[in-house]
């Protein structure tokens, strides 16, 4: 069953023998991958790959399958499909990246921003749940991308009360990536609510022990340098 596995591989990514060199053949790959498909999820997985471009119904029925079987491969597949265009591709995602992170959590650093901004995205966002996935990938991550993303929701109410001084707090946590929407918040801001910003900004990176290379002082009010301690 292996050597079957193996060799649809083999055709499929062109993986080389010393006693034989294999050349990319799709048709090859099929005939072996398909003898093993009842027991095999590995072949499964692998098939679909084969068949992501042609056969698309086929190709999400066997990672499916695989998927259903806890086989990680397949259940990364599903979680990142590609360009995702409705509402309910966005949802499947969001299902998949979920249980992804629950069978590898040492994916949850890199995922629950991105199942934040996935909530946002679709037509109606989903703020409650958005917030949850943001607020998580922050405190437990320091993930600057959700910083962003929570900062805007903040600046313009979404979601949330609007909150300048909040907002503020999560540009500069953002780092440069918040730079530009920074600076332009500041122009509706008083000086003692971009100094409240900032003090609660490096408190937090004091508290948890965060870093931002080249960006760690009070430049925007003149203030104190702050430093890791």
């Amino acid at each position: 069953m292996f050597n079957f596995t193996l060799m649809g591989a083999s055709y499929l990514w062109e993986i080389n023998f010393k006693d034989k060199e294999i050349e990319y053949n799709n048709n090859m790959a099929k005939n072996y991958l398909t003898k093993t498909l009842i027991n095999s999820i590995t072949s499964r997985s692998i098939l679909a790959h084969a068949l992501e471009h042609q056969q698309k119904l086929e190709s999400k029925a066997l990672l499916n399958s695989a998927a259903a079987e806890d086989y990680y491969p397949a259940i990364y597949a599903l979680a990142h499909p590609g360009p995702l265009k409705t509402d309910e591709e966005i949802l499947k995602s969001i299902k998949w990246r979920k249980i992804q992170i629950s069978l590898k959590p040492s994916d949850e650093n890199i995922e629950k921003g991105f199942i934040g901004d996935l909530y946002l995205s679709l037509n109606t966002p989903d703020y409650p749940n958005a917030l949850y996935w943001l607020n998580r990938a922050i405190t437990e991550e320091d993930d600057m991308l959700a910083e962003h993303n929570i900062a805007k929701l903040y600046a313009e109410g979404k979601g949330v009360e609007k909150d300048y001084v909040t907002a503020y707090m999560y540009y500069d946590l953002a780092g440069t990536a918040g730079a530009e929407e920074k600076s332009k918040l500041a122009e509706r801001m008083t000086p003692e609510q971009v100094q409240e910003g900032l003090s609660r900004s490096h408190q937090w990176r004091d508290e948890h022990h965060s870093y931002r290379p080249g960006y760690g002082a009070w430049n925007d009010m003149g203030g104190i340098e702050w430093h890791v301690h």
